[in-house]
């Protein structure tokens, strides 16, 4: 496969348009042999920098010795920056030869319907990262029902919310934020960027800073895996369908 081939492959599944959930991405990481259990990962989250935590928090663990893995996304100049190893994005090859396990293993994942151009993509980058010693692994939107959600990691981070996706993620920051905690896993812990009030009160946060500091922003709110407010433990919401939020809610 030449890497033009790619582009007009992956390119056309735009067109498909978004498809939130995780029933397809688990199905396909079966088959691929879960690759996106291969090695620890960072989960993050969030609106605003999001993608500066992934890459400070990746140069770290790199600093520290450790051979790396980086999914973020969109790229910026080409589309081998969404997967990178060890700092470096991931040469066209490589990329043609991650789309063709892909969908040699996933036979169904260029049908109609089969899988989205996100998924893909983060597939490719899970069986990229098989080797690595780490992975940072970015949200694409929202959080509870992206593609992303299906890694285990061993630490999640939330970076700064705001009003984004309302379509799809909610009117209010509550929402937004309820949505973005469902990356959260029990007993993993969790970091969060000062956020509002009104966000810490969402359902699945917990916070251990008091209100002031936390709606300043002037230092993180640790989120407390397996207490969400009063409740004792985060439940699974992967499986609950997306809400279709009625347009009066932006009125």
């Amino acid at each position: 496969m030449r890497f033009a081939e790619l582009k007009e492959l992956l390119f056309a599944r735009a067109n498909f348009g978004m498809k939130l959930g995780l029933e397809r991405m688990r199905e396909a990481c079966a088959l691929l042999g879960n690759p996106e259990r291969g090695a620890p990962a960072l989960h993050v989250a969030g609106t605003n920098g999001k993608g500066s935590t992934c890459a400070f928090a990746e140069a770290a663990l790199r600093a520290a010795g450790l051979r790396t893995g980086l999914y973020t996304s969109p790229h910026l100049n080409h589309f081998c920056e969404r997967i990178r190893l060890d700092g470096l994005p991931i040469s066209e090859e490589r990329a043609c030869a991650l789309l063709e396990e892909v969908t040699a293993r996933v036979p169904w994942a260029l049908g109609d319907p089969g899988l989205t151009f996100f998924e893909i993509v983060t597939l490719m980058g899970f069986l990229a990262f098989r080797e690595v010693d780490a992975m940072v692994i970015e949200v694409g939107l929202g959080g509870r029902l992206d593609a992303t959600n299906v890694v285990e990691p061993r630490a999640c981070a939330v970076s700064a919310l705001g009003l984004e996706h309302t379509e799809h993620l909610g009117p209010t920051l509550a929402h937004i934020a309820a949505e973005k905690a469902g990356i959260f896993k029990a007993g993993v812990p969790a970091v969060s960027a000062g956020q509002p009030r009104s966000a810490l009160r969402s359902g699945g946060w917990g916070a251990t800073t008091d209100s002031r500091a936390a709606t300043s922003g002037r230092s993180a709110t640790r989120a407390r895996a397996g207490r969400c407010g009063r409740s004792r433990a985060f439940p699974d919401t992967t499986s609950a369908p997306m809400p279709r939020w009625p347009a009066r809610c932006w009125k």
